[in-house]
């Protein structure tokens, strides 16, 4: 099986469009009651497709589909049954017992299921709502059309969108740069920094509709700010909650962007042992965040004037080193961390400045 996984770096919207509204258009979104639904193995490892998680299929109405590895949690969840010694069970075991474990769903409850492919990647709850990604994309290029939104980067894989675009506004970053001159950057340092949008989704379900506000400050080289707005694939949701939070973007992005520059008043008075206990709270990964902690401590002296900015920027270096042990960190683990470290905008950087205890 081909994986469906595509990276774009420098492709142009038109090809990003018609991607997504091929998938769009190739994808099957099927409401199953969960009665109709049997889980079986492959009798034989020979014939069972490449991509079929611990051997496993479903069979609906005498039709099989694999099941891919991206829809094991949700079909768990269909089941009511969770440990990590499923996955150490043999596949006709396995299948047994999910199996029995489906058999006590009600009547009328039923799956929202996505077949991409001929596999199953999903086995939402029956209040799971559609948002496909060409809307998705569709309706967030026009709210922010305003900003003459050019694509940056584009990728995709089995479990996640993510979408970058650079906005030329200039507003958008005026006052945030004007604090940094203050704080000592040049012209020329400030030269890079280019607002920039996060569109991140998925199909199945490791990602609500997220719009966050990023900063650009050379190529591969981002801050990421909070997110403007975040909208669960729930009953409660539709294309027009979207479109509804599409057009708040221009005002919580200066919202996201003024709590950044709000750091830069923050002095701390014992930065690095901030910087410790901030890690701790958050529970980044211990290896990648001591790395940065290293970092931060040997580029200042005692006499240096350190703001809680400077050790939010510390912190990215975090997601770096993190990147550099793809064999160690997944995306989706490092996506979570980014995300974490946004929280600082949020929190009482006084609760983290006092002396650490190692």
């Amino acid at each position: 099986m081909d994986r469906y996984i595509t990276k774009w770096e420098t492709k142009s919207m038109e090809d990003m469009h018609n991607f997504f509204k091929d998938q769009k258009d190739r994808d099957i979104w099927r409401d199953v009651p969960l009665s109709q639904i049997e889980i079986k193995a492959y009798p034989d490892r020979k014939e069972t497709p490449v991509d079929a998680y611990m051997n496993l299929y479903l069979s609906i109405n005498g039709e099989e589909y694999p099941v891919h590895e991206t829809a094991w949690k949700s079909l768990i969840e269909r089941c009511k049954i969770y440990g990590a010694v499923l996955t150490k069970l043999k596949p006709n075991i396995l299948a047994e017992i999910l199996d029995t474990c489906l058999r006590t769903a009600k009547k009328t409850d039923f799956a929202t299921m996505l077949i991409r492919d001929r596999y199953v990647q999903n086995v939402a709850s029956q209040n799971y709502v559609v948002l496909p990604m060409s809307d998705v994309i569709e309706i967030i290029e026009k709210a922010i059309s305003w900003g003459d939104p050019q694509l940056t980067t584009c990728y995709t894989d089995d479990t996640i969108v993510r979408i970058l675009y650079e906005v030329r506004d200039a507003q958008l970053l005026a006052h945030y740069k004007a604090k940094l001159k203050e704080h000592g950057l040049t012209d020329e340092a400030l030269l890079g920094y280019k607002p920039c949008l996060l569109l991140q989704s998925s199909d199945v379900g490791m990602s609500c509709v997220t719009v966050s506000a990023m900063i650009v400050r050379r190529q591969g080289d981002y801050i990421r700010c909070g997110s403007c707005f975040k909208i669960d694939h729930d009953a409660k949701v539709s294309l027009d909650t979207v479109e509804k939070a599409a057009s708040t973007i221009f005002s919580s992005y200066k919202g996201e962007i003024e709590r950044l520059t709000d750091l830069l008043s923050i002095e701390l008075e014992y930065p690095v042992a901030a910087m410790k206990n901030a890690a701790k709270k958050l529970r980044l990964p211990k290896k990648p965040a001591a790395f940065a902690i290293d970092l931060f401590e040997g580029s200042i002296t005692s006499s240096d004037v350190v703001t809680a900015h400077d050790v939010y920027i510390a912190f990215q270096e975090v997601l770096y080193k993190m990147r550099q042990q793809p064999e160690k960190y997944t995306d989706a683990k490092i996506y979570q961390v980014e995300e974490d470290m946004t929280r600082l905008l949020h929190m009482e950087w006084g609760d983290f400045d006092y002396p650490s205890v190692d």
